[in-house]
């Protein structure tokens, strides 16, 4: 992979499973926690790390990306529709988004009181298709643990 974008990077954990898996010439870090991007510089790995939002760094880059990643992170984001449209538009052609949501079941999205968002397959389809992906790949997965108990979520590729 030549140009891969990591939206939402924390402290590199997944940029770090990537870099294990793939060799990769430019890995780019977007978060908008400073010192989560101080632990992901300490690890070194990325090429490069910015401190923004990560719509604001979509809408003032200009790079094309093999793969944009954003784990962990939609969780933060209620509507998608702009997320979906700005990382089409900074993929390759036949790049590839890749994310995780929290799982809703009956609405397009939800807030919880928690503050996070879970996004439903349904919405996230119908986004992939309305943005002009090709392909939609999903799986049910546990992200993680929270208050000992698994939060279930799902995994999404999608291809430009």
């Amino acid at each position: 992979l030549n140009n891969v974008l990591d939206l939402g990077c924390g402290t590199c954990l997944f940029g770090q499973a990537l870099k294990q898996k793939f060799a990769i010439n430019n890995l780019i870090g977007v978060d908008l926690a400073p010192n989560m991007l101080e632990l992901a510089r300490q690890k070194q790995i990325y090429d490069q790390l910015y401190c923004t939002e990560l719509i604001n760094f979509l809408q003032q880059e200009t790079a094309e990306y093999d793969l944009i990643a954003a784990t962990d992170v939609m969780i933060y984001i209620g509507d998608l529709t702009p997320v979906f449209a700005a990382c089409y538009k900074h993929l390759k052609p036949r790049g590839y988004l890749a994310l995780s949501v929290e799982i809703a079941s009956t609405q397009d999205y939800k807030l919880l009181p928690n503050g996070r968002y879970q996004h439903s397959l349904h919405y996230l389809t119908a986004l992939s298709n309305n943005s002009g992906f090709r392909k939609i790949y999903s799986q049910a997965i546990d992200l993680r643990k929270e208050y000992g108990n698994i939060v279930p979520g799902y995994l999404v590729l999608l291809q430009k």
